[in-house]
């Protein structure tokens, strides 16, 4: 199924869920007073920093937006004791893929995910499953 339509819901979500844990954070980065990226993370009590989301929008891309973000949340991680740090993330998203590379990630495996919901629980609409 097509993601879009439940994107900013989805996000929405991700974020709720970072504001109400206390081992997580959020970022905001703007330009010029406008919010141009976020980025969400979180800190196990395994000490494994682990970045939740991160997206900048459209007209704001290339500028080094995410890499800031991301130097934001790596430096959370320190404080919060993290030991270590993975992301998840699609490998079609080339330009995830390269953000997380230059910034000393490295691929560690490669799973499918399925995604189940049931019909009238899903926060992002009624999405009933979904391959990614």
């Amino acid at each position: 199924p097509n993601f879009r339509k439940y994107q900013h819901a989805l996000y929405r979500r991700w974020t709720d869920n970072c504001l109400e844990s206390p081992e997580s954070g959020v970022w905001v980065y703007r330009e010029d007073g406008v919010p141009a990226g976020i980025a969400c993370a979180s800190v196990s009590q395994a000490g494994v920093g682990k970045l939740e989301l991160i997206a900048v929008k459209e007209p704001f891309r290339g500028r080094g937006i995410a890499g800031r973000l991301l130097a934001g949340v790596e430096r959370f991680y320190g404080e919060h004791g993290a030991t270590s740090a993975q992301v998840v993330t699609q490998m079609k998203n080339i330009a995830a893929c390269r953000l997380y590379e230059t910034h000393g990630y490295r691929l560690n495996n490669v799973v499918e995910v399925w995604h189940w919901w049931k019909a009238g629980n899903n926060p992002a609409g009624p999405i009933h499953g979904a391959s990614v």
